[in-house]
């Protein structure tokens, strides 16, 4: 469940969502599938760096650069920290396929 805080992402979680179906549905209509599978996962990564740094802000703007994990991060940015790291791996896992769909 999206949260008020990140109501202002759901715009780009739908642009992630709609350029990944367009190119798997391209895939099979244009016969260019790793040039559509390379810009999805792109802007995949973006968006999941962006919410990334959206959910660490708190810490950011506190001098903590080095934490790992959302134990010191406000319980309201939570939800944005761990779709940023669904997304991030997403992301990782699109590029490996191309990787291995392409060699």
């Amino acid at each position: 469940m999206i949260g008020r805080d990140m109501a202002g992402c759901l715009p780009l979680l739908v642009l992630t969502a709609a350029t990944a179906v367009s190119a798997f549905a391209s895939t099979s209509l244009h016969g260019r599938g790793p040039q559509y599978w390379f810009v999805a996962s792109i802007v995949t990564g973006i968006l999941g760096v962006c919410l990334l740094i959206y959910a660490r802000l708190p810490l950011y703007r506190q001098g903590k650069f080095l934490t790992f994990g959302p134990k010191d991060l406000p319980p309201r940015r939570l939800p944005a920290y761990r779709w940023a790291w669904r997304l991030v791996v997403l992301t990782i896992f699109m590029q490996v396929l191309l990787l291995v769909i392409t060699i």
